[in-house]
């Protein structure tokens, strides 16, 4: 979203019609917030363990 506040409504709502939603303000899907859980690896080469999670946030196109 920090990436998308400074953006132009114009140029917005152009990108929005490129992946074929409807008029601005009106989302395609909800958006969806969840959980991810980070791997990491010692070396880059180890053996994977979790590194804990992460709170994410998504909207998508159809």
């Amino acid at each position: 979203m920090g990436l998308l506040s400074p953006a132009e409504e114009a140029r917005l709502a152009e990108l929005r019609q490129d992946c074929g939603a409807g008029p601005v303000g009106e989302w395609p899907r909800a958006p969806e917030a969840g959980g991810v859980t980070m791997r990491g690896r010692m070396g880059g080469s180890g053996a994977p363990f979790s590194l804990g999670e992460m709170q994410v946030s998504t909207v998508r196109c159809r």
